[in-house]
């Protein structure tokens, strides 16, 4: 039988420009977040969301993601992040849900919804 070899999303297909920020709940009067620091900047692969995509987050998904394995950072699903497009100007997303190349470390997946 054939060994598989997964192929890898390299530097060449990341040309969309993305930052993640910190996220802390605000200590005004009234409730909610605040988005107060930026925590990273990188490229990424953007593409729409598959149907599995879909599946897993109750057809809320609206953007997926990949990119390389930030080493020596942690991205949690408690942050936000911006696309620094045009077309995305001022539109936050939350992080559904980060999937991790568990057999090389090298990409890790990210499934975006609108912030609200």
């Amino acid at each position: 039988m054939a060994q598989y070899n997964r192929k890898f999303v390299t530097g060449g297909q990341m040309r969309t420009p993305v930052i993640f920020y910190v996220v802390k709940p605000s200590d005004d009067f009234m409730p909610g977040e605040s988005v107060s620091e930026t925590y990273y900047q990188c490229f990424v692969n953007v593409y729409p969301p598959s149907q599995k995509d879909m599946n897993m987050t109750d057809n809320k998904a609206v953007v997926t993601m990949v990119t390389y394995y930030p080493v020596g950072l942690e991205i949690t699903d408690d942050m936000k992040f911006e696309i620094d497009l045009p077309r995305y100007k001022g539109k936050l997303f939350n992080i559904h849900t980060l999937e991790d190349d568990t057999d090389n470390h090298r990409n890790i997946k990210i499934i975006g919804e609108y912030s609200e």
